[in-house]
């Protein structure tokens, strides 16, 4: 994947509390940060992401796996019986122990937080 320079410019935001669990100073913080918008800016972004298997990545790490999938706009026309299943699975990672977080709102899910 590479960046035609006809491309409109690639914008990077990041949500509010990404960066809450960063173990590292403010300086730390801020180099990071310069160092993706750097890359964004020169196409090096594009060209070094792999593409995520939103399957394989649910097999390993369910929460993260429906985070970006609610990000990504995924789930926000489910049927019925989707949203039954997804609460049904909702209901399972909250009976393992994943506390709802801050970071993402599935709003048909009772309101609830997931990531």
């Amino acid at each position: 994947m590479t960046q035609n320079k006809d491309d409109p410019a690639i914008k990077i935001a990041f949500a509010p509390g990404a960066f809450d669990n960063f173990e590292g100073t403010q300086d730390e913080l801020d180099e990071f940060i310069a160092e993706i918008t750097a890359q964004a800016e020169s196409g090096e972004l594009l060209t070094q992401s792999e593409p995520v298997d939103l399957e394989a990545l649910f097999a390993e790490d369910p929460e993260m796996a429906l985070s970006i999938a609610a990000a990504m706009g995924m789930l926000d026309d489910l049927d019925a019986e989707s949203m039954a299943a997804l609460q049904e699975l909702s209901s399972i990672l909250e009976a393992q122990g994943i506390v709802p977080g801050d970071n993402l709102t599935v709003n048909p899910i009772k309101n609830r937080r997931l990531n």
